[in-house]
């Protein structure tokens, strides 16, 4: 059985979940199963004790809707980041800040006189720090590894927010070292406004084309790295072009920015890696079975090969497995019933979808035996479909015993397991064991003894422990 899960995370608290299913994986809603990264939000205010009057974050709505729009991009993106806002308070008693601007100087500033007086600021050294002032600015954050701080003011978009955790995810801007002429006033497509000194900046990431913030159009982007207009590119032209012109960390149409490159979203995971331990609220483990390698820590550059890895060598409550896209072998641990994962835990997918599902089995043996070679063993399996047709288990059974007695090799094996596992069902817990005491000792395959074996044993354990439940089925021939 497959199960598709759109949208939303896993959670599992009981290994059995997972029993008799493959788990399909993709993107997690704001509330659901996530590597929350805790915000804080401060508002300053004036003397008085008042926050301003009007503006775009001047209100709890406000702030909150920066923090859903956010959440947004990030379930978008098929990003393992959500924003988890820890709070949302006045900051009385400082109104020097009310009316900063938003310049690195200020911000530095602010961060280092916030974080000597945690009381007065109310700063936390778990949680990105967010500083709103009543000036009509935009914001401005403070980069890896200092990357705690964000001073935004009353002039922001709605997408600022997810913008400047990006710069706390460690990214830059497409136009970041750009030339002194570029001002991020719109210029049109041929860019004749921004200054002779404009000259573009680049984010240093091969999936993203060079930028300017004053550009107007896409076609400047398509132009300048192409020569061509943009209606006149390829479908992977212009996939580079839309990549950068609507990317979350340019400064082109921001109220619908909301793209971040491969590249890019690798960046973002190396920098959840760093922070597990400070910043979020739960510690994400990476699981890629495909990474190179045999120094595993779970972190994005060191991910672990399977989830059962992951499971062992990270016992602690509070995880949230991050699985690359594509198939991931289901741990044994998460077939049994009796199996717990103690702690809960969180499964979520980044940058596409992923599936978990059964590993191959353990042993080889044939299953569509009515195409056997062996003609007595063919007819008789032929003979026992039809019995089953016609619900009739007492002459499914002789056509069983039928086959087993002309069988070989793994065909036999096949129907010894096939005899333990019916009789099993019938509640006929001695005459299981000895079929699958025979499987076990029919066979030179250690995987297939091995089941068996274990088989047998818990048939003699039922054997002793009646079910009165289910009294034994007589519909089944006894063996002799």
């Amino acid at each position: 059985m497959n199960t598709t899960i759109p949208n939303r995370g896993f959670n599992a608290l009981l290994a059995s979940v997972l029993a008799g299913c493959s788990l399909l994986l993709a993107s997690v809603p704001a509330s659901g199963a996530s590597a929350p990264l805790r915000v804080s939000f401060n508002v300053f205010t004036d003397a008085l004790g008042n926050r301003p009057a009007t503006g775009n974050l001047d209100t709890d709505e406000e702030i909150q809707a920066q923090v859903d729009r956010a959440n947004q991009i990030f379930a978008q993106l098929i990003s393992e980041v959500r924003i988890e806002n820890v709070g949302i308070a006045d900051l009385r008693g400082v109104p020097q800040w009310y009316m900063v601007t938003n310049d690195a100087n200020t911000l530095t500033s602010l961060q280092n006189t916030a974080s000597v007086n945690p009381q007065a600021y109310q700063w936390r050294n778990d949680a990105v720090n967010v500083y709103i002032t009543a000036s009509n600015v935009t914001a401005i954050a403070s980069l890896p590894p200092n990357n705690n701080i964000i001073l935004m003011g009353q002039g922001v978009f709605t997408t600022t927010l997810a913008h400047e955790i990006g710069h706390i995810l460690g990214l830059q801007h497409t136009h970041q070292n750009q030339g002194a002429g570029c001002t991020n006033v719109s210029c049109g497509p041929s860019c004749t406004t921004c200054g002779s000194n404009c000259t573009t900046g680049d984010d240093g990431f091969n999936d993203t084309l060079p930028d300017a913030s004053c550009w107007g159009a896409n076609n400047s982007i398509a132009l300048n790295s192409f020569g061509l207009n943009y209606n006149q590119l390829n479908a992977a032209q212009q996939a580079l072009v839309d990549m950068t012109w609507r990317n979350l960390m340019s400064y082109h149409d921001p109220d619908n920015r909301g793209l971040l490159s491969d590249g890019q979203m690798d960046r973002t995971s190396i920098q959840v890696s760093r922070d597990r331990w400070s910043l979020y609220s739960k510690v994400a483990v990476y699981v890629n079975p495909v990474a190179a390698g045999d120094f595993r820590d779970g972190t994005f550059i060191f991910p672990y090969a399977t989830i059962l890895q992951a499971l062992d060598a990270n016992p602690q409550p509070g995880r949230v497995l991050v699985l690359s896209p594509g198939a991931h072998s289901r741990p044994a641990i998460l077939l049994n019933p009796d199996a717990l994962i103690n702690t809960p835990l969180d499964i979520v997918t980044r940058k596409g979808t992923a599936a978990i599902q059964d590993a191959p089995p353990a042993y080889p043996l044939p299953t569509a035996l009515e195409h056997s070679t062996n003609r007595p063993v063919r007819e008789a399996i032929i003979a026992a479909r039809h019995s089953a047709r016609q619900r009739d288990i007492a002459s499914v059974m002789a056509h069983l015993l039928e086959a087993e007695r002309h069988a070989a090799g793994a065909e036999r094996s096949a129907i010894q397991l096939e005899l333990g596992q019916r009789f099993r069902a019938a509640n006929q817990f001695a005459t299981a064991k000895a079929w699958f005491q025979k499987a076990a000792d029919g066979t030179n395959h250690e995987a297939l003894r091995s089941h068996a074996l274990n088989q047998a044993t818990a048939m003699e354990i039922r054997a002793g422990q009646p079910d009165r439940r289910r009294p034994e089925t007589n519909s089944v021939p006894k063996i002799k």
